[in-house]
């Protein structure tokens, strides 16, 4: 199916590699224009839908869903997986323009919790409470490169 053209953005190409058999999940209404364009785009990049949620590599969010975002299935383990999470459809929003509310409207493709699963401390945490790398280290630290093939 040809692209409508609603999620074409200079961005596409960066975030939603051309990687052959990369697995994804998606959140998006069925019935959307934008459902069903998102879905040609990843089929000519040769990604595929994972058979697990937790395989994939590639999860994208309809922006339609941002006031239910905390009761997205598995967005949290997809964030220690740090997985790709990207942010995609038409938007309508407000901008400011010499002191009015001016309507925006917008599409396309951005990324969200980049490094979302990088956990950072400073060291005066941990030398105030070295407990907690014990605990980080048992929760994401994984004995062989099984749990991250791209390492």
């Amino acid at each position: 199916m040809p692209y409508s053209g609603l999620l074409l953005s200079d961005t596409i190409k960066e975030l939603v590699p051309y990687m052959k058999g990369v697995p994804y999940v998606l959140h998006s209404p069925i019935e959307s224009l934008e459902t069903i364009e998102i879905e040609s785009i990843l089929a000519t990049r040769g990604s595929i839908p994972a058979v697990q949620r937790d395989g994939a590599r590639l999860v994208l969010i309809h922006r339609f869903y941002l006031p239910i975002f905390n009761y997205i299935p598995s967005l949290t383990e997809h964030k220690r997986r740090a997985a790709d999470i990207l942010l995609f459809g038409t938007f309508l929003d407000f901008e400011m323009v010499d002191g009015t509310a001016q309507p925006t409207f917008g599409s396309g493709i951005s990324k969200i919790f980049p490094n979302a699963g990088v956990i950072c401390f400073t060291i005066d945490h941990l030398l105030e409470n070295p407990q907690h790398i014990r605990h980080i280290l048992a929760y994401v630290v994984c004995p062989n490169r099984k749990c991250r093939p791209d390492l």
